[in-house]
């Protein structure tokens, strides 16, 4: 008897894991469309100035990059990136990413101008009926970033109001990585230095943490 409960618990252990396995594989195969042609907007980080972004990282997971359209400029405020962008811009687009979209916003002397292009680009992906990934601002440059708490306010407000949006918790884990001076990913302990080699900009390990967190964000939802 003992040995026949044995092997039932075999069997169902290989049942269990390899529906698991099996269940992971679908999930990621579900979000081979909505990577299939991305468009990427943003600043330095989504420009790959000191590695590949994460918009980057997660899109090459599911598509060639051929396919990835980037539109990204170091130091620029998104409002500055999306001026001469339209509805046309993302007709054969299957996600927007904008990790880093709003970072350089946070330091311009006023709001207004960010809100109203941050607005539109939910509002256009929306239209397009395609997902929308965006992150909030992290608090990297402290007494410089006034218009950070007003732009993370309008960030939540804007992707709630879009089911096919979602908002990266940048701050939370860059408070973290501070609070705990390191972060431990894939079984290893990575200190500040090797996450933000300069201080601002993401490195390899960095970035590769956000597509996951990005990836398995989307996988939930889905």
């Amino acid at each position: 008897m003992k040995k026949l409960e044995r092997l039932k618990n075999i069997i169902v252990t290989t049942f269990t894991l390899g529906a698991t396995l099996l269940s992971a594989k679908a999930q990621s195969k579900d979000l081979g469309p909505t990577f299939k042609t991305p468009l990427i907007l943003g600043a330095s980080v989504s420009a790959g100035y000191a590695a590949p972004g994460p918009g980057t990282i997660l899109s090459k997971r599911y598509t060639e990059p051929h396919n990835i359209k980037t539109i990204a400029y170091n130091g620029t405020p998104g409002h500055t990136v999306l001026k001469n962008l339209s509805q046309q811009s993302y007709k054969d687009r299957s996600v927007i990413i904008g990790v880093d979209l709003f970072f350089w916003d946070s330091i311009y002397p006023t709001g207004p101008a960010s809100v109203a292009a941050l607005e539109q680009l939910v509002k256009d992906a929306e239209g397009a009926r395609i997902p929308i990934i965006l992150g909030d601002i992290p608090d990297l440059l402290p007494g410089l970033q006034g218009q950070r708490p007003l732009l993370n306010q309008k960030l939540q407000e804007a992707c709630a109001r879009y089911s096919q949006c979602y908002l990266v918790p940048l701050s939370d884990v860059f408070q973290q990585i501070q609070r705990d001076r390191h972060l431990v990913y894939q079984t290893k302990r990575y200190t500040i230095r090797d996450l933000l080699p300069d201080g601002l900009h993401l490195g390899p390990i960095a970035s590769a943490y956000v597509a996951d967190l990005i990836e398995n964000m989307m996988a939930a939802r889905s």
